[in-house]
């Protein structure tokens, strides 16, 4: 029979921040832009494996970041009626 047990270190805090811009190139027709950066910080976790003559612990460290950019097309279906 194994044991196999589990810890994290307490959820990190972190941080987003963004912009954007919507540009209306007809009535009906928009066309946006987005960016957004984020740190969401870092988390470690320890597996430990115990079996009948034998212990063993795996640790994992994990820094999530990153950025995102986005482009779309919106349309005003509602203005198509006016």
């Amino acid at each position: 029979m194994r044991d196999i047990t589990s810890s994290s270190v307490t959820t990190p805090l972190g941080w987003a921040v963004g912009v954007g811009y919507e540009v209306a190139l007809t009535r009906w027709l928009m066309l946006k832009a987005e960016y957004l950066r984020y740190d969401l910080g870092e988390n470690r976790t320890t597996v430990t494996y115990a079996y009948p003559g034998n212990t063993s612990s795996m640790t994992g460290k994990v820094h999530d970041d990153g950025k995102n950019v986005r482009v779309g097309v919106n349309f005003g279906l509602d203005q198509l009626t006016h």
